[in-house]
């Protein structure tokens, strides 16, 4: 009964902010813009994304397409190889070489790395606040780099990936610990309150999962939080999967990085089965990402969203388009505690 409110009361705020949308915009009478279905089947490059990705990363063209046909290739090899070890080793070259090949571009490119990344720190900041944290899967450092520059208070900041961040060293960057490893099977030197996976679970193997999240839940105490940021299947793809269509209508499915573009039905699912419940989420439509830095402790129950997707309301938002792509587009985003 009170998902059903919560429903009913959300579709009349969203219909407000779809109206809206259209008087700024210009765009009520949105037509669904199909694309050519033998250009998708080969998987070819579009000229546009690709000029567009280039400007925005400043990645040139030819750097790009390289990772894609290698991204590729590492896609489909690592999807069918059943021993562990192998795929351990597919996972570190793949990424030694997407590091390797951007590294040249990066150091502009980490700017708006942090411009991103204080947006997300925003929206969990009361779930971080005065806790040891680990981000898994950190990257270029990014997230951890705007929580010890932001002068908000915490215990420890750690950063677990298969290459060392990337950020300045300066007196925020000294504040953060560095531990180089796996992320797929990994063990860390003492039990953390917050645990972040920002764009991390869907580059995971499905055949890999139960390693990832048990050492995860290892690495969490009891009444830890999870939190978990995810590209949403039913709006992908969303790794450079997107040079081929980059329309957010799951009309293909990511053929790169990304193995396991997922739904918030599916990741509950999943970490239920490890010790984890009480699932949260902001709001999770990236065209609403402004009304989330206003009402940052906004929260409704995971399970609103996971009905939300199996609604007529969300096949209605996915047909609601602007220059090509879906408008209300969706990531899955949650909050989950270890329970057990």
């Amino acid at each position: 009964m009170v998902e059903n409110l919560y429903f009913f009361a959300f579709f009349a705020i969203l219909s407000l902010v779809i109206f809206k949308f259209g008087q700024i915009l210009g765009i009520q009478s949105l037509i669904l813009q199909k694309f050519n279905d033998n250009f998708l089947r080969m998987h070819s490059i579009d000229s546009e994304s690709l000029k567009f990705y280039s400007i925005k990363t400043g990645i040139p063209h030819s750097v790009l397409e390289g990772m894609f046909q290698s991204e590729s290739i590492f896609h489909n090899e690592i999807l069918k190889e059943d021993d562990f070890d192998k795929r351990t080793a597919l996972y570190e070259k793949i990424y030694t070489e997407s590091a390797n090949a951007t590294a040249p571009y990066l150091k502009e490119y980490f700017k708006d790395i942090v411009e991103a990344k204080k947006l997300i720190f925003n929206i969990f900041k009361k779930e971080i606040k005065g806790k040891s944290i680990i981000d898994i899967g950190c990257g270029s450092g990014g997230f951890l780099y705007v929580v010890a520059q932001s002068g908000l208070a915490f215990k420890t900041l750690y950063g677990l990936d298969v290459k060392t961040p990337t950020f300045p060293k300066d007196q925020y960057s000294d504040q953060i610990e560095c531990l180089q490893s796996s992320i797929v099977n990994f063990v860390v030197p003492q039990k953390f309150e917050v645990a972040m996976l920002d764009n991390v679970y869907e580059h995971i193997a499905p055949a890999d999962k139960a390693f990832f999240l048990t050492s995860i839940a290892n690495c969490l105490g009891l009444g830890g939080k999870l939190i978990v940021v995810i590209p949403s299947r039913l709006f992908g793809p969303a790794d450079w999967t997107l040079l081929v269509d980059r329309s957010f209508s799951a009309n293909i499915e990511a053929t790169c990085l990304h193995l396991d573009e997922t739904t918030f039905k599916e990741t509950m699912s999943n970490l239920k089965k490890f010790g984890f419940g009480n699932f949260k989420s902001p709001i999770p439509f990236v065209a609403l990402n402004p009304l989330k830095q206003i009402f940052p402790n906004f929260r409704l129950p995971s399970s609103f969203y996971a009905a939300l997707e199996d609604s007529l309301l969300l096949r209605i938002l996915k047909r609601i388009k602007f220059r090509g792509k879906c408008l209300f587009r969706m990531e899955v985003i949650i909050i989950a505690e270890k329970i057990k």
